[in-house]
């Protein structure tokens, strides 16, 4: 069930329905909290939202479970870049 959810959130994010992604995300992440996919699903779709508190947010519990996890550390550049903090980005 909990793969299902974290899939279909990440599916809804790529045909622009946040509001129904965050919901799969979040109750993915309910079942297990230490998913550290389903918390760079939801840094993305934040992302997109310009909610960039909750992106870092769920992106420090990402790099919590894992620091070398890859998307997590490219996905934290990436918002740094979008707020224009390069150096930060790096």
């Amino acid at each position: 069930m909990q793969n299902a959810l974290k899939y279909r959130g990440d599916t809804y994010r790529m045909m622009n329905k946040n509001t129904e992604s965050l919901a799969d995300l979040d109750k993915a992440l309910e079942i297990y909290q230490n998913d550290a996919w389903a918390l760079s699903c939801s840094d993305a779709t934040y992302r997109i939202l310009y909610k960039y508190e909750e992106s870092f947010a769920d992106l420090g519990k990402a790099l919590e479970i894992d620091l070398n996890d890859v998307f997590a550390l490219c996905y934290r550049g990436t918002t740094y870049c979008l707020l224009e903090k390069y150096e930060e980005s790096l």
